[in-house]
């Protein structure tokens, strides 16, 4: 799936702007596991990479999402629940605090990711859609 997304200014990518992304999702381990692969263009170049591996934690009622991309080159676990239609996952680690939603509808499926200097007050870091 391909979509544009909307890069807001930040720190990592202070003129903010827009990519299209790529994101492939597939089941593995008889549907325990979500993968996700992830590419980032911009001006036909690849500017960002990711692989995620999304997991349900029946003992603990909670969503992980073990993360690493070619920005921060290091493993972030992120955590949380489903309330709906929308997962809400977050995670602290050495670029600050961040949070992402995945909001799932149909064949459609939208996606923002926020950060946040001290979990009270946060800051649109990026949001796109994905359609099938």
């Amino acid at each position: 799936m391909g979509r544009r997304r909307k890069a807001h200014p930040s720190p990592f990518l202070p003129e903010g702007g827009s990519a299209i992304g790529k994101v492939s999702n597939r089941l593995s381990l008889d549907g325990f596991l979500l993968i996700q692969q992830y590419e980032q263009r911009r001006g036909g170049v690849v500017a960002f990479a990711g692989h995620g591996v999304f997991w349900f934690d029946p003992e603990k009622s909670i969503t992980t999402l073990h993360w690493w991309d070619t920005m921060g080159g290091t493993l972030a676990v992120f955590t949380g629940k489903w309330a709906g239609d929308e997962l809400v996952m977050d995670t602290v680690g050495p670029m600050g605090h961040m949070r992402c939603r995945f909001a799932v509808r149909a064949a459609t499926y939208t996606f923002k990711m926020e950060v946040s200097p001290d979990r009270n007050q946060w800051f649109p870091s990026m949001d796109g859609s994905c359609r099938k």
